[in-house]
């Protein structure tokens, strides 16, 4: 119990004394779908523009209709007879389109980006469980012995797993963290420097 403790510790002080060599190793494994790399990169930087833009389409719509509320009580106060605010509805009709649009076109790139990400993650994680199998075929007797079947199992299945499962939301949600930040900036200063 106490050799079983041990080891694990060492394992761990191992692997995160080696992480940028493990993470060259992964790279290494994911760079065969290097073309689904790409794509997923641009399914992510183009929904997650779209996600940042939508609103600030949207604010145009309800910058029209504060402008059209604001004028029709300008000449309500000037004494002229007021029925219908002038509100150009045609314009809002487009925006609203529009954003629809958007929204319909940031989920259709989601649902590739995260199909593709699956797939992605899942044939790396195939290919080092076969050079697991690999390995372990030719490893000793004696291995087996001194580590325990729970350790070995964890190894093959939720270690696999989990590098599955962390491929298929860090590295998305790092992409997309970055894209809206700078997104988000560019909006923001356009937004700024449009103002009167």
């Amino acid at each position: 119990m106490a050799k079983d403790t041990k080891n694990a510790a060492h394992l761990k002080a191992k692997r995160a004394d080696d992480f940028w060599g493990t993470t060259l190793r992964l790279v290494r494994y994911m760079s065969t779908r290097f073309w689904g790399l790409v794509a997923t990169f641009i399914l992510v930087i183009g929904a997650t523009i779209l996600a940042t833009l939508a609103p600030y389409i949207l604010g145009k719509a309800t910058t029209e209709i504060y402008r059209g509320l604001q004028e029709g009580q300008m000449m309500r106060e000037a004494g002229e007879v007021v029925d219908t605010f002038p509100i150009d509805f045609e314009y809002i009709k487009n925006i609203l389109i529009t954003v629809a649009i958007v929204y319909v076109t940031q989920a259709v790139f989601r649902y590739f980006q995260q199909y593709i990400t699956a797939h992605i993650a899942q044939k790396t994680v195939y290919d080092m469980r076969k050079d697991l199998k690999e390995k372990m075929s030719t490893l000793s007797i004696r291995y087996y012995d001194t580590h325990s079947n729970g350790d070995i199992m964890s190894r093959a299945v939720n270690d696999m797993d989990q590098i599955a499962n962390t491929l298929q939301q860090t590295l998305t949600q790092f992409i997309m963290s970055v894209v809206q930040f700078v997104t988000v900036l560019i909006v923001m200063f356009s937004i700024i420097f449009s103002l009167p």
